[in-house]
């Protein structure tokens, strides 16, 4: 019994030891589970989780107990995950290692490495134990190198393609369909070249995808002020747009690319020298499709894509550059010609062809000497010999060349000298001018100035109006030396005679581009006047602006002398006509008629006792017999103007008006301010006779109602002023063609042979203003 007992308490305690053995062995190995770095779990045959350790906390974020009782498959980015179960229990599968993506709590990618092993203590052995293993960040890694392998692929085959002959326009959609296959899978690829000129973008390549196939357009152009990107673009920054629907305003551009199912788009510069002379044009049917686009890739491929731009834009500028200077050369007026060191000619232009006469095929065989002059090929060789020992590169000189019909041509040659590598002559190049017809200008124009300066008087001013050359007869004429008048003006000539507004017509005319004519008082340099006929033309230069004017000048003096002695003796003439004609009159009609009033008179007493008819017919006879003495009175005052002799000009002038003021015809007002004055009698005279005959013209001819005459002495001047409010003195001379003006025209005779000026207003729009200005002699 107590050996029964003995071996019973004995059993109890190795149960006991061997229970606490087992509870530390589970809690060791339940440590181990929990610290491990894998996740251990226990999936039966329907994939649900029976056991999962606690570092899936650490690992996918779930607490076991979050987990336990559910599918596999609700993690698992896997539709065979009930197959793969299966597949093991029945040890169909030899591959015990698989690799999974799961989401984790965070819906974040991670991947892991299953190990999968039946689990052996159940008895219908219809459950797997699995050791998850973290390798999230080995894919990672795993997956940016193979991303840059297929960056660095695709770099390269995008310089493979930039690099080919191809129209730059294939060139670059190549490039956006190896973009499109390898990086970007997007709805519209495009490279646009930025037109300032235009304020465009052109798109030169697009790649636009549809659902049926790939459409490839070009050359579009979308002005700057219909894209929102353009300040960006400009600035050498990039441009994103998220979401085209959210967006409150829209450009055209952006309109045109939502209405075709575009959301976000992204754009970056092609940049060369700190300049943006492209884009690369990046579009999606997502939104927000760019927010992580690897910048510096489309860094990388924006600079290769600038680089082929801009070498394609250099190269058609560079062709562009050789089509002008080959349309330049071949269509300037100068012949160029390229020259061996031997003196054949490797290169003509078109106009040496022509100059010569020769066309470029005959002219290719041909030397230097070959068209040169015989009596200046000594020059020429001696010229050749000089230019190879000298140090210069670029001479000019004159020479004769022969062309093909025999003409000799008078040519001005600028030659240069171009060197090799070595600084060794390799070859000349000559651009010769032919002259002959300039030479032949230059002559006629020598000769034609050699005929001016012994005929005339010639000036030339710039477009100030400063004397810039004169000839030798003017220096004689005007008694100044050139060195006197170069660098002054025209206004060292200027004798008083002509008046601002004179002046200031014939500077208006000159400088609107017409000639002016004139005749012109000017003053010596010793106070002496003279007159010249004056012909001023202005010279223009291409742009139709005046350089210069250059002024003829013949001298009038003798003629105006010989004019003003032939008016005065008209005048002198005139005045005797007149002398005889008033004696006459007055002597012999005034007396008869005075005669006949006085007999009349005598048998007034008689009339009386007529009848009433015969009384009027003799009242009337005495009346016109008064008006006809009185008549014959006025004339002959007129005519011989003893008043104007006695008392002087105002008084005449006064007595004239008053007369007409008493016929009631026509009131005139006269206002002066000479009163006791007296001048020259040839002055008074003139100036007499010519309001004499003005006045009566307005009462003739101007049907006007009042008039005046303003006689008014300033400084040493004489001014005078008739006005009318008639029809106008065009009118007038229409309504008496016998005239033709000839009065006018001999009353501005007489005042300029006084040595002052008649001038009709034509300002003047009622009736008639006529200016008399007489300077007074001191």
């Amino acid at each position: 019994m107590f050996r029964f007992i003995a071996s019973q308490i004995a059993v109890i305690v190795d149960r006991q030891i061997w229970q606490d053995k087992l509870i530390k062995n589970e809690d060791y190995y339940r440590t181990l589970v929990e610290n491990s770095s894998e996740i251990i779990c226990i999936i039966n045959e329907f994939g649900v989780l029976e056991y999962i350790s606690e570092s899936s906390k650490r690992i996918i974020g779930y607490m076991p107990h979050e987990i336990i009782g559910k599918n596999v498959a609700e993690f698992l980015d896997s539709k065979n995950v009930e197959q793969l179960i299966a597949a093991r229990l029945k040890k169909e599968r030899s591959k015990d290692i698989e690799v999974v993506k799961i989401y984790n709590k965070n819906s974040e990618k991670v991947y892991l490495e299953l190990s999968i092993a039946n689990y052996a203590n159940t008895k219908n052995n219809n459950r797997l134990i699995v050791n998850a293993k973290d390798i999230t960040t080995n894919i990672i890694a795993e997956k940016k190198n193979i991303q840059a392998q297929k960056k660095l692929e695709t770099i390269h085959k995008i310089e493979n393609v930039l690099i080919s002959d191809k129209p730059i326009e294939d060139i670059l959609v190549e490039a956006l369909q190896i973009i499109a296959k390898n990086i970007y899978d997007v709805d519209k690829l495009c490279v646009g070249l930025i037109n300032q000129k235009e304020k465009a973008l052109e798109i030169i390549a697009l790649r636009k995808k549809s659902k049926t196939k790939v459409l490839l357009t070009k050359n579009r152009l979308i002005p700057f002020d219909e894209m929102s990107s353009i300040k960006s673009i400009l600035d050498k920054k990039p441009y994103y747009a998220k979401d085209l629907s959210k967006q409150k305003t829209l450009k055209k551009s952006d309109l045109s690319s939502h209405k075709e199912g575009i959301l976000s788009y992204y754009i970056t510069p092609l940049i060369i020298n700190n300049k943006a002379i492209g884009t690369l044009n990046l579009s999606s049917s997502f939104r927000n499709n760019f927010d992580n686009v690897d910048q510096n890739l489309i860094q990388e491929i924006s600079t290769l894509l600038a680089i082929v731009l801009n070498n394609d834009l250099l190269r058609k500028d560079v062709k562009n550059r050789e089509t002008d200077l080959t349309t330049i050369v071949n269509n300037t007026s100068e012949g160029i010609v390229k020259i061996s060191l031997n003196g054949d000619f490797l290169v003509v232009n078109k106009s040496l062809c022509e100059m010569l006469g020769y066309s470029e095929k005959e002219l290719l065989t041909k030397r230097y000497s070959d068209i040169t002059y015989k009596d200046d090929l000594v020059f020429s060789r001696n010229m050749i010999d000089f230019i190879k020992t000298s140090k210069e590169s670029k001479f000019s000189f004159n020479k004769r060349y022969v062309r093909k019909n025999g003409e000799v041509l008078d040519c001005r040659v600028s030659l240069s000298v171009i060197y090799n590598e070595n600084k060794e002559i390799d070859y000349y190049v000559a651009f010769i001018f032919d002259e002959t017809e300039r030479n032949q200008v230059l002559k006629k124009i020598n000769d034609l100035k050699n005929v001016l300066d012994n005929s005339a008087n010639v000036l030339f001013t710039n477009s100030k109006g400063i004397i810039t050359d004169v000839n030798e007869k003017l220096e004689h004429l005007a008694g100044f030396s050139k060195e006197e008048l170069i660098g002054n003006t025209p206004k060292i000539f200027n004798s008083n005679f002509h008046s601002k507004e004179e002046w200031n017509t014939m500077w208006d005319t000159i400088k609107s581009g017409n000639k002016w004519q004139g005749e012109i008082r000017n003053k010596k340099k010793n106070g002496e006047l003279y007159w010249v006929f004056v012909t001023i033309t202005p010279i223009c230069n291409i742009m139709g602006e005046t350089e210069q004017f250059i002024a003829i000048q013949f001298d009038i003096t003798e003629e105006k002398l010989a004019k003003t002695n032939l008016i005065k003796e008209v005048i002198d003439a005139q005045e005797q006509e007149r002398e005889r004609f008033a004696m006459e009159i007055h002597d012999g009609l005034g007396q008869v008629l005075l005669a006949s009033k006085m007999n009349l008179n005598a048998i007034g007493d008689v009339v009386e006792d007529l009848d009433e008819s015969t009384q009027s017919i003799y009242n009337k006879s005495m009346e016109l017999l008064t008006e006809a003495v009185q008549e014959a009175r006025n004339i002959s005052h007129g005519l011989m103007s003893r008043v104007l002799t006695k008392f002087g000009l105002s008084y005449a002038i006064t007595e004239i008006v008053n007369n007409i003021n008493t016929s009631k015809r026509i009131k005139i007002k006269f206002i002066q301010n000479i009163d006791n004055i007296r001048f020259n009698e040839e002055l008074e005279m003139g100036l007499y006779r010519t309001l004499q005959e003005l006045t009566n013209n307005i009462i003739k001819h101007s049907k006007a109602k009042n008039a005046s005459v303003q006689l008014i002495k300033k400084d040493n001047k004489l001014l005078v002023e008739i006005k009318d409010d008639g029809i106008g003195i065009n009118k007038g001379i229409d309504n008496n063609p016998k005239s033709n003006g000839i009065g006018l025209k001999n009353m501005k005779s007489r005042i300029e042979y006084l040595g002052g000026k008649f001038t009709i207003d034509p300002k003047t729009k009622k009736g008639t203003k006529i200016n008399i200005e007489l300077v007074l002699q001191t």
